[in-house]
């Protein structure tokens, strides 16, 4: 037999239909933190709060970084990134999970990120501007590439004591880079590395802050519930005399892709304006008349990684 999962705005599973016949075999309602208010159930399941695993044994729910204990309303081990989620180390969703959720252990968020409250097939990809949360005025200048291709967001939240995480250079402006949340760096030496070091080295970053995961040989697709993301590079001296710089993008559900430039806005358009339907063929020349100042060229492709999304299991 087939089953379809229904999820709420929170994506707490309320329900399982029977493909086959149409009628609802399971139903849940749960407290605010996660516990189990009313069961009917008819067939085994391990997916419940949040979407997430549910251990039969220990009733705790596994969130891939963490595990959370909804008796306690608390996770079992201290936050990965310590006091730059917040001073409560083992606290869930800032104590109001009803309009916060936490889809993957590491960052508490009010929207999926990316995207708001939205399922990503239902994004409208504008003429006049691709529509994201992250263009809101409180997440754009202080969210990057980065941080919106592999689907986190760093804006600070001062009612909430949600503040932004160090950069590499140890300023607390939210703008993240690889490495900066597992405090290992990319360790890029604009002096030595070539443009291929640095894309083995930025992608290294990645996993070690837990945001992404590389891909196999031959491997063209991520797994359910991750989505792939892009890294590109440039070796041409910029701005703040560095002698590389990157860009990451990330890809949707209906196979397009976008991508944020700095503290600029999310959109669906490479250099030339045109819509990207692949990152690796798209004109990433930002430069005018050669020039490169605060307009690279990220002409070098490093590859595609596999970043975790919010959809249900």
């Amino acid at each position: 037999m087939v089953f379809n999962y229904i999820a709420d705005g929170n994506k707490n599973i309320t329900q399982l239909i029977n493909l086959t016949t149409g009628e609802i075999a399971n139903k849940y309602d749960y407290s605010p933190f996660g516990q189990l208010a009313k069961t009917d159930e008819n067939v085994e399941n391990v997916f419940k709060f949040s979407s997430e695993c549910a251990e039969k044994e220990t009733g705790l729910i596994y969130y891939n970084y963490r595990y959370y204990n909804p008796t306690t309303g608390k996770w079992t081990k201290r936050d990965t990134v310590q006091e730059l989620g917040g001073e409560n180390l083992y606290g869930f969703t800032f104590g109001d999970s009803i309009n916060y959720f936490d889809f993957l252990g590491l960052t508490s968020s009010t929207y999926f990120p990316g995207i708001g409250n939205r399922p990503q097939s239902q994004l409208e990809h504008s003429d006049e501007e691709f529509e994201s949360d992250y263009n809101d005025d409180d997440k754009i200048g202080v969210n990057n590439c980065y941080t919106y291709a592999c689907g986190f967001d760093y804006s600070t939240d001062p009612k909430k004591g949600n503040k932004p995480p160090l950069n590499n250079d140890g300023n607390t402006n939210g703008m993240l880079e690889p490495g900066s949340a597992s405090r290992k760096g990319s360790s890029i030496d604009p002096n030595s590395d070539t443009w291929k070091t640095a894309c083995e080295k930025l992608k290294d970053g990645a996993v070690s802050d837990k945001r992404a995961k590389r891909m196999e040989e031959g491997q063209t697709s991520c797994p359910k519930c991750w989505h792939r993301v892009a890294l590109v590079i440039t070796d041409v001296k910029g701005q703040d005399n560095r002698d590389i710089d990157y860009h990451w993008y990330r890809e949707h559900s209906d196979g397009s892709w976008s991508h944020k430039r700095g503290k600029g806005k999310v959109t669906d358009k490479d250099a030339s304006k045109n819509k990207i339907k692949n990152p690796k063929k798209a004109d990433r020349d930002y430069t005018e008349n050669g020039k490169y100042i605060y307009r690279p060229n990220y002409k070098h492709f490093c590859g595609y990684m596999c970043a975790k999304d919010e959809h249900v299991k």
